[in-house]
């Protein structure tokens, strides 16, 4: 799920396609918004021109390469 305080961003609807516009906190809920906007019916297309603050898929890349066979980046055994 995707919480945005009220303002974070705009919706745009044209022709079928919808523009999201705003300002974000990392990159991986520009990723979120963009996908939660996709899956409504009815649409042509997704037009996603959210920015975000900072980049957190390098920092989730970089962790979970470093984190040891078999455990998770959370530091918990995997099932």
């Amino acid at each position: 799920m995707l919480m945005l305080p009220p303002g974070m961003a705009s919706v745009e609807v044209a022709d079928g396609v919808v523009t999201i516009r705003g300002m974000l906190a990392r990159e991986r809920e520009t990723e979120v918004a963009g996908d939660l906007v996709r899956r409504v019916d009815g649409l042509v297309g997704v037009d996603n021109k959210l920015t975000y603050r900072m980049d957190d898929t390098t920092y989730r890349a970089m962790r979970d390469a470093d984190a040891p066979r078999g455990v998770t980046t959370a530091g918990r055994d995997s099932e």
